[in-house]
């Protein structure tokens, strides 16, 4: 018994540490959407490119709309979630004007970043960012 305590005991240490503590993320713009964020799906690796991309598609404002020069194509929300993904919305419930929920235009911004990733392609793709 002394001998299975023995082989446990570096294990003993383990089990009182705490986690690493999460990223800081302060000195990034749009810092104030990590926690919706990760509860979208996202993760801490993905945290640097995706507030870049909130910065540069919003400026972090979950209710920018922008439409092209000719006024046909319209991006919503934090993510800029661009029309031609309506159908694709539709199917899972939402309208294209939800996406300026940020909780929504999180989610579906990793709907499309998982699904360009499950094709070989870089996720990051629907915002013109390279892997």
């Amino acid at each position: 018994m002394k001998l299975f305590a023995a082989a446990l005991a570096p294990f003993a240490l383990l089990a009182t540490c705490a986690p690493p503590p999460a990223p800081d993320y302060s000195r990034y713009p749009c810092a104030e959407w990590v926690d919706e964020a990760l509860d979208a799906g996202w993760t801490h690796d993905d945290m640097p490119q995706l507030l870049g991309i909130m910065w540069r598609e919003s400026r972090c404002q979950p209710d920018a709309v922008r439409r092209n020069a000719r006024g046909a194509a319209v991006d919503v929300g934090l993510l800029q979630i661009n029309q031609v993904h309506r159908p694709e919305l539709a199917k899972r419930g939402f309208d294209h004007q939800d996406m300026t929920d940020p909780d929504a235009n999180l989610w579906f911004g990793r709907v499309l970043f998982d699904w360009y990733e499950s094709r070989g392609r870089c996720g990051w793709q629907p915002w013109s960012k390279r892997c």
